[in-house]
Order: C-alpha cells, then structure tokens, then sequence
C-alpha cells in the first residue's frame, strides 16, 4: 500500500487530512506513521477519527528530518 507513486501528492499545511489518506499521501506504511506519532507527529482525534494537519507534518519534517548537503 505505502509507497506507490499514484498515492504520492503534495501535502498542504492549510489542510487537514484523515490518517488512512495521509498514509498513502505521504508514501508511509503503518509502522512508520506509528513511529513519527511516537517521535512527535501530533494526531488530532474528533469524533472518533483521527486526523493529520498538513502544518503538524511540515513542523515534524522541520524536527526531525536532515538538512541539506550544504547545512
């Protein structure tokens, strides 16, 4: 399921999207989306269903993830 190119799209930070859409939005399988909410992905829970902002995930890739070769 994770990772086929037709899935990949651009994930906007005004957007708010259900977890099993930013799944494949994002090319993550389950045990990675379980290991970004352990290492700080916020998921926004309403009425039951859970939620990622596009904002909370450009602030994790912000923590998380590696500059450039130039930083």
């Amino acid at each position: 399921m994770a990772n086929r190119s037709e899935d990949l799209a651009a994930i906007r930070p005004d957007e708010q999207y259900p977890v099993e859409l930013f799944e494949r939005m994002a090319g993550l399988g389950r045990a990675a989306l379980r290991e970004a909410r352990r290492k700080g992905l916020r998921v926004v829970y309403v009425h039951g269903r859970a939620f990622v902002r596009g904002s909370d995930w450009m602030d994790y890739c912000d923590r998380q993830g590696k500059g450039t070769k130039d930083e």
